[in-house]
């Protein structure tokens, strides 16, 4: 069964669904999703990022516990309550949770990319492909300004649990 993958940046959504992408050294790349290894899927599409990145010529990323953790939250809320968009289900926006996360964090610029596949459409391999084949997604993810990114996934897709994954990818710079 061919799976399928949607992306969204405010109104965009993106469906994809295609051949897998080139191979990569980022262990865990192709790794369907299980409750046992979301932060492993993390991590590979962390790695994926700098793969990206690095072949573009933009400085890498690195994860706070701040930006990993509401991305988490974000990702487990999307599937929990059965929507999909950048404000929670209770209307907070993404980007207004991170810049109210402490006192530093209010001198934030921010950008957040949302996503989410079924079958190998659920792998971080396709969903940073299909990220990238999304102009506003991949703006994102090359944009030179960002030096964080916080990457959470929650095993399910809105309104379906138990089926593939959802993705937040959450970056961030002080301005």
């Amino acid at each position: 069964m061919r799976g399928r993958c949607a992306a969204a940046v405010g109104l965009l959504l993106l469906a994809f669904s295609g051949p897998a992408t080139a191979a990569t050294g980022c262990r865990g790349a192709t790794l369907l999703p299980t409750q046992h290894n979301l932060n492993r899927l993390a991590r590979a599409t962390r790695c994926l990022i700098a793969e990206v990145r690095a072949t573009h010529g933009v400085p890498p990323l690195r994860q706070t516990r701040t930006t990993h953790r509401i991305a988490v939250l974000h990702s487990a809320e999307m599937v929990r309550r059965g929507f999909f968009g950048s404000s929670s289900a209770g209307g907070e926006a993404l980007l207004a949770q991170l810049r109210s996360s402490g006192p530093r964090s209010a001198r934030l610029a921010a950008g957040e990319d949302i996503a989410f596949g079924t079958g190998r459409a659920a792998t971080p391999q396709q969903i940073v492909a299909a990220l990238m084949r999304s102009a506003p997604h991949r703006k994102l993810l090359l944009e030179r300004r960002f030096r964080v990114v916080g990457v959470g996934v929650a095993l399910g897709i809105p309104g379906r649990p138990n089926l593939g994954a959802t993705y937040t990818l959450l970056f961030a710079t002080r301005r």
